[in-house]
């Protein structure tokens, strides 16, 4: 009997990542990296806002050309009050939702499905004044959702798990004037099923090669007698 070990591994994998600083683009203008969906987004002094924000329709604006599943992002918002970031995005009406709002001293999140948004999950609670800079760093396996809120003098984690989307692509959200976007910095890491599939397929070969000699020698030694 011949027994084979399977053995999990790293698998490096290829890494899709996106930032934007807002630094390249003048005072007024919109940013070419980003879809301007609702709102009228622009870069003023280094930051990404809207002129109209809103919470119905929200006042959105994704990142182009990409749909993402499992990365992490970066962003500091400042002057937060009430805004947040939609990510699964399908479109604007449907969507997973993660709500910072310092206004309320709250952290949630929503799942967006034909434009309303449904329960909170996750509520957390954030002491900090409304208009305060916060750093967030959401993690998504595209089913599962992390996220750690930092501010000067407090740090807030909350989770949420949806299976409705699993991918889509990742916007910014603001409902008040006065907040603004910056630094933002995604990763997505993909696995690579190539290395392994050759490992099985190379494993079955040595396998079959195994078993080939051995009938060869078995045959050869029933010839001998």
């Amino acid at each position: 009997m011949c027994v084979v070990a399977l053995v999990a591994v790293t698998i490096p994998a290829s890494s899709q990542v996106f930032t934007d600083n807002f630094n390249n683009v003048s005072n007024g203008q919109t940013d070419p990296l980003w879809n301007n969906e609702i709102g009228n987004w622009t870069v003023n002094n280094g930051a990404y806002s809207p002129a109209s924000p809103a919470i119905s329709p929200p006042a959105l604006s994704t990142i182009k050309g990409n749909v993402w599943s499992a990365f992490t992002m970066d962003v500091d918002i400042l002057n937060s009050i009430d805004s947040g970031i939609f990510f699964n995005e399908q479109d604007s009406n449907n969507s997973d939702v993660l709500i910072v709002k310092p206004s309320a001293n709250l952290v949630y999140w929503h799942s967006r499905v034909s434009g309303v948004y449904g329960n909170l999950f996750g509520l957390s609670y954030i002491a900090i004044p409304a208009g305060s800079g916060v750093h967030v760093h959401l993690a998504s396996t595209s089913t599962a959702f992390n996220v750690t809120v930092t501010t000067v003098n407090s740090t807030v984690t909350s989770s949420f798990t949806d299976t409705l989307f699993g991918s889509g692509k990742i916007g910014l959200y603001s409902a008040v004037s006065g907040q603004s976007f910056d630094n933002v910095a995604i990763n997505s890491s993909v696995p690579e099923p190539t290395f392994l599939t050759m490992m099985m397929g190379t494993t079955v070969g040595v396998l079959s090669l195994f078993r080939m000699k051995r009938r060869i020698k078995s045959h050869s030694s029933e010839v001998k007698q």
